[in-house]
C-alpha cells in the first residue's frame, strides 16, 4: 500500500512540474530530466519492476515520456540502497528494461535522449505517460 501511495505520489508531483500532455511523445522538464525524487519511491519502484512491464507492453499509446537520473541523489547510503535493490530485482528489472526497449516509440525517445537501455532502473506507468528512471552512463 505504502508503495503504491509513493509511486502516486511521484507521478502526481510530475503531472504538476511537467509541460501539458500532447500529441506525439515528448519530453518532460528541462530537457525530459527530473531530479527531485525521494529514494524510497525508486527503491518501491523497482521492486515493482515486473508489474510495470507487463502495463507497459500493454500501452495502447504513450503520448509523454519522461526521465529521472537517479545518479543525482547524493549519498553512498542512498546509491547502495538503490544498487542493491537492482541487484534484488535483477530479472524484473532485466525484463522491464527488455520491454522497454521492444516499444518503437520508446525506444527512439530513448536513443534520442542518449539514454542506454542497460541504464534503465524502473518505469511507472499511468494511463499515456511513463516515467523512466535511469543511471548515468
Amino acid at each position: 500500500m505504502r508503495a503504491r501511495l509513493c509511486v502516486g505520489l511521484l507521478i502526481s508531483m510530475l503531472a504538476a512540474s511537467g509541460p501539458s500532455l500532447a500529441q506525439g511523445v515528448s519530453s518532460g522538464p528541462e530537457g525530459g530530466r527530473d531530479t527531485n525524487v525521494d529514494p524510497d519511491t525508486i527503491i518501491s519502484t523497482i521492486e515493482q519492476s515486473r508489474d510495470k512491464a507487463a502495463e507497459i507492453g500493454e500501452m495502447e499509446a504513450i503520448n509523454h515520456i519522461e526521465f529521472v537520473e537517479v545518479d543525482t541523489l547524493k549519498g553512498d547510503k542512498t546509491s547502495r540502497a538503490i544498487e542493491n535493490a537492482v541487484s534484488l530485482n535483477e530479472y524484473d528489472v532485466r525484463d522491464l528494461q527488455s520491454t522497454l526497449a521492444e516499444q518503437p516509440e520508446i525506444s527512439a525517445k530513448l536513443e534520442a535522449e542518449g539514454v542506454a537501455v542497460r541504464n534503465i532502473l524502473a518505469a511507472t506507468v499511468d494511463s499515456d505517460r511513463l516515467v523512466i528512471f535511469v543511471r548515468k552512463d
